[in-house]
């Protein structure tokens, strides 16, 4: 059990904060040692200063801090103040008791966090890490999972939790977590070393099979060796034996090649002779075709003009003939049109004559006809007079009188008739004029609209048209669209297709396949490392680019050379060789930079057959030129067989050609099939970097595509949007065209309306017109009535008789009337006559004009024709001496061009000769030249034979010089013992040299891993024993801490109640179980802690708290409203036993008086200002 002691313990002396949540101003809290209550109303920031201590002891749980995320702790902020950007909290320990494993007497621990969610931790102003802060408070019950800051419900929530969940709180109290921590780490410990074992027997068991197999390989390799040494010595004294008889073959053959090229020398000079005399007679030949082709196109142009100015002459004659019958016809018809022309004006003048005398016999009718009609109205109205006059009497005469009155009365109304008329005329004239002005108006309205409504159709039918247009351009951008998507598609699969053959070439090239086992090994051993970083260049063939044309010849140049390994310096060369050593990865040739240096030999590139020096046909760093130039400075490309056969004579150089032949210095020539061992990789790294370029091209082509096909849907877009706007403005054309359509037929309606009105008007004016002249005719009829009833009333006043004279009148009247009916009847006659007359006058008229008209044309077309037959008649003579000159020229180019000929055939037979003569030479030169060849092949071949031979010994034996091993004793040298060595070498089939020093380092490998074995098999054993002892140390620790938690929970519990029980109790592992919490308040049997009140459990906490400080002490411990449940008597009980606590500081956070009565300094929080917390220190009395 912890005693509490009297003696000066470990305290926390304040609280700094700063951008903290509400704590937005540098805040600082002076803690008492022994109680400091922090008061304040609701949402003031009391609990915030709980937060901020939880926070810098390593809270990193945003929900444990309220929060919904960690940024929340930072200050985010008011109307007035803006956001911060950094939240700091401090809290400052007294340990002068030394509690905290520091050599300080004060300790401060800081935490800073920024928007950006950095964080910084420190220990007195030193950076830390959180995980030192968190070992610096192990087991003191100080931390994040501790017991000395209860927040608000935190005490609840341990209650509440699961039996497994509450095991922290316990542990702390009980001072085991060091151990626990410890336990953790051996246990990981313990599995590093159980898979460091598992991976050492795997080891060990590859590593014994290859021991096994390696042992065997040595010792066939020790035997294969001495074997092997037995055969080159014998291989190469036969073989300088072959050479020598060789060599003195070659001398034989270049004795023979000097006379044949000299033979052959002589041939030459006569040929170019020949050669000469052939094109001079060529050139004349070539001239003499040149005039006879010119003389046969002028001899064809002549006849051809001769032809046409033939067909020319025949054509004229036939239109002159054709002309003058023309002529003749339209004489004849000119001679029958004039009689026509004359018997119709002698008709006109017959006519003429007959219409003079109808006209004045009309004129007498007429006159005759209006006698009769003045005659019989006389008469009429005498035969009236007197009838009137003989039917009345005396008694009528009144009668008479009224009439007359009547008549004057009928007179009066007529002129008031005529008067109304008159007005209505005048009337119906400005009406008239009215409709006439709107009749015009209508007019141009309809007029103007005609207009417009064509102007519409025009342009309507130009943007039908535009649009016909556009589908047109819109279907071939689809199809060029599809188009340009189909060939996006397919270079997108082929950038696919070539990203994914660059990936696999890739990938073969970081793991250096196509190597050697040794270079491979070692470059992937390296690489996996990450050693020699800045001293390992690579393998030969990494570090340059060559053409695909010279890759072949390159290739072959390098050899094996071209997996050499090229490193920065020879000390770094010594680490490398142990590595493949110690590792047993084989033998590997490194090329130093500041050992290995070269120079490239001077020659002329221009040389014919020469492609140019091996080293200046590659591209590379120019940091490796002295490795190139040692490798390929003194190598030549050439381009073919022949070629590098005469340069390497010429130079004494190696020379290689494009196919891969290689000439050696020696003499000796390398050749035949070659197999991509050695090219594979250089083939790959062109590989690569075509694809690399191909995919960058392709990339160009398919950003080209994309934009071109952008460019086309920004044409389609355009083109739809332009059909969009057709329709709609085809939509607005339309139905201005049907508005002006309607407003025309409205117009014409309106103007026909208007029309009808106005014919309306006139006939209405016209019979008024008449009307009034009728009017004023019955008017006049009427003053002639009254006059005439004024007469008979005057005859009647006379009484005058009038019966006889009435019976002659109407007798007269009578046949006057028969003789009018007989002049109307002649009358008619003749104006019938004379209208027939007039008739026959217009129609003779018409057929004159047209005579007139058909002569006047045929006088036009007489003089066309004499004219044309005058210009006819000239051409035809100036032709046909055209045609007699061309003649004569056709007869002397005949002529010419037999001369020609005759030259042409003696030529001919002179440049057949001295061909058939050169031909022979040509001949004769052949067989030499070929002669020569055989003879130079042979050379060429026994050279061959003793280069290649002397280059079999330096490759099969790995030799520089054969000479060294000539030995004079070796003079019965018989190739079926040569046979029979090669046959027992051979018979050993695949050999690893290497094996007898693999073998050694595998042997030294198995042993070292077998040692390593059998310590982690030990380290294992003393793990697990730690492991044990901490579990029985841990429990011992544990059962001891829970037997006294126990006592004194259940003492507590009883105080606080004022009786009652409760208890603490384990089930199961002691290590591992949950704790069971159980209380009975007085009267109540006992039962789980969630079956109590709200009061009871807040109390049964605090209870707990208690008995866990009472059995560890914390320094210091902050209740945040742990009381909040509590009722005045409770409370009482709460604070009394708190003061008994001794050697605990306590800052409790509280709303309740009985519990501040019992704090030495008192804090208020308080917000003067919205969202910012401030603190006020009250020091109280005791």
């Amino acid at each position: 059990m912890w005693e509490t002691t009297t003696g000066e313990q470990m305290f926390l002396k304040s609280v700094t904060m700063q951008g903290f949540k509400s704590f937005a101003n540098r805040t600082k809290i002076e803690l008492d040692e022994t109680t400091t209550a922090i008061v304040g109303p609701n949402g003031s920031g009391k609990s915030n200063i709980t937060d901020a201590i939880t926070w810098v002891l390593g809270e990193s749980s945003a929900k444990n801090l309220r929060g919904s995320k960690m940024e929340d702790v930072i200050f985010s902020g008011t109307d007035s103040k803006k956001p911060l950007g950094m939240a700091e909290v401090t809290i400052v320990f007294d340990n002068s008791d030394k509690s905290l494993n520091v050599d300080y007497s004060e300790v401060s621990v800081t935490r800073r966090m920024y928007r950006s969610l950095e964080s910084e931790f420190l220990i007195n102003n030193k950076k830390c890490r959180l995980k030192d802060i968190k070992e610096l408070f192990m087991d003191t019950g100080i931390g994040k999972d501790g017991y000395s800051v209860i927040g608000q419900g935190k005490i609840e929530s341990v209650l509440s939790s699961k039996p497994e969940d509450r095991r922290n709180i316990f542990e702390e109290a009980a001072g085991i977590s060091k151990y626990k921590y410890k336990k953790i780490q051996s246990r990981n410990k313990l599995l590093k070393t159980e898979e460091n074992l598992i991976r050492i027997e795997d080891i060990l068991s590859e590593i014994e099979v290859q021991e096994q197999n390696l042992k065997v390989q040595a010792e066939k390799a020790e035997a294969y060796l001495k074997d092997y040494e037995e055969l080159k010595i014998y291989d190469i004294n036969f073989s300088c034996k072959d050479m020598k008889k060789r060599e003195e073959d070659l001398l034989n053959k270049v004795k023979e090649l000097e006379v044949l090229k000299s033979d052959s020398d002589k041939i030459l000079s006569k040929r170019e002779e020949l050669s000469k005399n052939l094109e001079e007679i060529q050139e004349k030949l070539e001239d003499l075709k040149e005039e006879s082709e010119s003389s046969n196109e002028k001899l064809n142009s002549h006849k051809e003009d001769f032809d046409k100015l033939n067909l020319e002459i025949n054509l004229d004659e036939e239109k002159i003939n054709s002309l003058k019958r023309d002529i003749e016809r339209i004489g004849f018809e000119n001679g029958s049109l004039d009689k026509d022309l004359l018997s119709a004006r002698e008709s006109i003048g017959k006519i003429e004559k007959d219409r003079e005398v109808l006209n004045s016999s009309k004129e007498e009718i007429l006159e005759k006809l209006n006698a009769k009609e003045d005659l019989i109205r006389n008469l009429e109205a005498d035969f009236k007079n007197l009838e009137d006059l003989g039917n009345l009497n005396f008694e009528n005469k009144n009668k008479v009188k009224n009439e007359i009155e009547n008549i004057k009365f009928k007179s009066e109304t007529l002129e008031d008739i005529i008067e109304e008329k008159n007005n209505r005329k005048s009337n119906l004239d400005k009406s008239i004029e009215n409709l006439r002005e709107n009749q015009t108006e209508f007019e141009k309205i309809i007029d103007r609209e005609n207009l417009e409504l064509k102007n519409l159709r025009d342009k309507l039918e130009k943007d039908d048209q535009d649009f016909e247009k556009t589908k047109e351009d819109l279907l071939r951008l689809d199809d060029e669209n599809k188009k340009l998507e189909s060939n996006l598609i397919e270079r997108r699969n082929e950038g696919n297709e070539i990203l994914a053959r660059l990936k696999i070439l890739e990938n073969m090239e970081s793991n250096y396949e196509g190597y050697n086992r040794t270079v491979k090994s070692f470059m992937n051993f390296s690489s996996k490392n990450n050693i020699f970083k800045d001293s390992l260049y690579g393998p030969v063939a990494e570090k340059f680019y060559v053409e695909k044309d010279f890759e072949r010849a390159i290739s072959v140049a390098l050899g094996s050379m071209s997996q050499n390994i090229i490193v920065s310096s020879t000390k770094d060369t010594s680490e490398m060789l142990k590595i493949l050593e110690n590792n047993k990865m084989g033998r590997a040739t490194f090329l130093p930079l500041d050992r290995v240096s070269g120079s490239r030999v001077s020659v002329n590139s221009k040389e014919e057959g020469m492609v140019g020096l091996a080293c200046d046909l590659i591209k590379f760093d120019e940091v490796f030129k002295g490795i190139f130039y040692n490798l390929l400075g003194r190598v030549i490309i050439a381009d073919n067989f022949k070629n590098a056969s005469r340069i390497s004579k010429k130079h004494k150089l190696k020379v290689v050609t494009l196919k891969g032949e290689v000439f050696n210095p020696s003499g000796a020539i390398t050749g035949g099939s070659l197999n991509n061992y050695n090219s594979s990789f250089i083939l790959r790294k062109n590989e690569i970097t075509d694809f690399q370029n191909k995919f960058k091209i392709l990339q160009g082509q398919l950003k080209k595509l994309e934009a071109e096909k952008a460019e086309v849907e920004k044409k389609i877009s355009n083109l739809n949007d332009f059909a969009g706007s057709y329709m709609e403005k085809r939509n607005s054309l339309s139905l201005k065209i049907n508005e002006i359509e309607s407003n025309i037929y409205k117009n014409k309606n309106d103007n026909e309306l208007n029309s009808q009105y106005l014919n309306k008007y006139v006939r209405e004016r016209e019979e008024l017109e008449e009307n009034i002249k009728a009017d004023i005719s019955s008017l006049e009829d009427n003053r002639i009535q009254i006059e005439s009833k004024k007469k008979l009333l005057e005859e009647l006043l006379a009484e005058v008789d009038s019966g006889d004279r009435l019976e002659e009148l109407s007798k007269e009247i009578e046949g006057l009337k028969n003789e009018k009916i007989e002049i109307q009847l002649l009358e008619r006659e003749n104006r019938e006559k004379i209208l027939y007359k007039s008739r026959e006058v217009e129609r003779i008229k018409s057929e004159i004009s047209s005579i007139e008209e058909k002569l006047e044309n045929n006088k036009k077309i007489l003089e066309e024709s004499q004219a044309n037959i005058e210009v006819k008649t000239k051409s035809n003579e100036e032709n046909k001496k055209s045609l007699e000159e061309i003649r004569e020229s056709i007869e002397s180019l005949n002529l010419k061009l037999e001369e020609v000929k005759r030259d042409l055939d003696e030529k001919n037979k002179a440049y057949l000769d001295k061909r058939e003569e050169l031909s022979n030479l040509k001949e004769k030169s052949l067989i030499i030249s070929s002669e020569i060849e055989k003879t130079e092949l042979k050379i060429e071949m026994n050279r061959n034979k003793i280069s290649s031979e002397v280059d079999r010994l330096k490759e099969d034996y790995d030799i520089q010089d054969y000479h060294d091993f000539i030995d004079d004793n070796l003079v019965d040298l018989k190739e079926g013992t040569l046979r029979r060595l090669k046959k027992k070498v051979r018979d050993y089939g695949e050999v690893n040299i290497s094996s007898i020093e693999e073998y050694k380092l595998v042997k030294e490998r198995c042993d070292f891993y077998t040692s390593q074995r059998d310590d982690l098999i030990k380290s294992k054993e003393e793990i697990k024993s730690i492991l044990s002892k901490l579990d029985h140390e841990m429990k011992k620790l544990f059962n001891e801490a829970m037997e006294e938690i126990s006592g004194n929970f259940t003492e507590i519990f009883k105080i606080l109640f004022n009786g009652g029980r409760a208890e603490i109790s384990i089930e199961g592992d002691v290590l591992e179980s949950g704790i069971e919490i159980k209380a009975s308040p007085p009267g109540k049997r006992l039962q789980s802690l969630s079956l109590l009140s709200g009061g009871e459990r807040s109390l049964t906490a605090v209870a707990l708290l208690f008995a866990l400080l009472k059995y560890r002490p914390a320094s210091f411990c902050i209740l945040d409203e742990i009381d909040a449940a509590l009722d005045d008597a409770n409370i009482k009980r709460y604070a009394d036993y708190l003061l008994t606590l001794e050697g605990i500081q306590f800052i409790i956070i509280t709303h309740r008086k009985l519990t501040m009565e019992i704090a030495k300094t008192m804090y208020g929080v308080t917000m003067e200002e919205k969202g910012i917390s401030k603190l006020f220190s009250v020091k109280l009395k005791d």
